[in-house]
């Protein structure tokens, strides 16, 4: 399991010997800390995964379930305070984005059904079928399209404001 929080970024596995543990694996330092307050963190500089501690698979759900009920935004890329964080979390979100599109193009191409991807804005939408088929737009490329840096965070500023004005 991934997990993408304000915090950091994790990934949970099972244990490889015992079958009521997990493997909780950061890759920012604090990260495990921030959503596991008691874990024992070891840094790994060597493998894929520089922090990593062990926890129980019962506190590690109620830990989660938590986190969970938490949640106190309607954006979360909006939410993140750490600028950087917030630009990788983009990149993650526009690959998943892109295999979303590309998802509904590989499901529609027999042509029986028009279908509209539906995020973009009504100038750049993406009719894959049917009179209004249109070109496939990436999301990422700088092309003015709709990006999610010019989105009000939660204080209503665009992120590209929050950086000085400076545009990536």
């Amino acid at each position: 399991m991934w997990i993408f929080a304000r915090e950091g970024f994790l990934s949970i596995v099972q244990h490889r010997d015992h079958e009521e543990l997990l493997v909780v694996r950061g890759r920012f330092r604090g990260g495990i800390e921030a959503l596991f307050p008691d874990a024992e963190v070891e840094e790994t500089p060597k493998a894929d995964y520089r922090y990593r501690t062990i926890v129980q698979k019962g506190a590690a759900a109620r830990r989660i379930a938590e986190a969970v009920l938490g949640i106190d935004y309607e954006n979360f890329k909006g939410s993140l305070d750490d600028l950087a964080r917030h630009d990788t979390y983009t990149d993650v979100w526009a690959v998943m984005l892109r295999a979303q599109e590309q998802d509904v193009l590989v499901n529609c191409l027999d042509g029986s059904e028009q279908y509209d991807l539906g995020f973009w804005p009504d100038d750049q939408k993406l009719f894959v079928n049917g009179p209004d088929a249109g070109p496939f737009y990436i999301p990422g490329e700088d092309d003015g399209g709709p990006h999610d840096r010019d989105r009000p965070d939660r204080d209503g500023a665009a992120a590209s404001d929050r950086r000085g004005g400076l545009d990536r």
